[in-house]
Parts: C-alpha cells; structure tokens; sequence
C-alpha cells in the first residue's frame, strides 16, 4: 500500500510495534517503507496503541515515525522504566503489563 493512500481510511485504533521506543525520540525503525506506512497510520488514527516489550524501550531505531505524546496505550510485557512512567502519565497514557 502506498503510504499516500491511508489518509483515506479511517482508522479507529492502530497498534503499532516498535523496533525502539526513547521519550525523545518517540517510536521508531529500522525500515524506511515500513516506516512510512507506520507513520502515515500514525497521522490518521483516532487512537495509538504500543506494543512493545521491555528491550524496546530507551532504544531508537534509524527512523522514528510517531512520537509518544500520541500514544493512548502502551501494551509490554514489564513495568517501563520511572522515566518512562512518568511520561506516560504526564500524558494520560494507559499502560498494561
């Protein structure tokens, strides 16, 4: 799929996997096509899930394509690190271990 023709859909909620997830950062990865396919899924939904495991965070990947202040949920398999939690709840953001 062309990464033009998302605007199109309509998405109610992405998950969305990361290769590395960095407050600074925000999501991101190694490939560019899936990177911009991710972003334009990104830019058109209503609502962002992550799903991520715990080697994933504090990492960035080549490409970030979402930045997590968009983020409603955050599905891993431990508790993210202060840092992170912090950040998440500053944002209201759901987290689920």
């Amino acid at each position: 799929m062309n990464p033009h023709h998302i605007d199109t859909l309509t998405i109610h909620t992405a998950f969305m996997a990361a290769t590395g997830v960095s407050i600074e950062n925000g999501m991101s990865n190694t490939a560019y096509f899936e990177a911009e396919i991710k972003r334009a899924i990104c830019n058109n939904s209503r609502r962002i899930v992550l799903l991520a495991d715990h080697t994933k965070f504090g990492r960035d990947a080549l490409i970030s394509y979402c930045s997590l202040e968009k983020v409603s949920a955050v599905v891993t398999d431990r508790e993210p690190t202060a840092e992170f939690m912090r950040f998440f709840h500053s944002y209201g953001t759901k987290i689920l271990f």
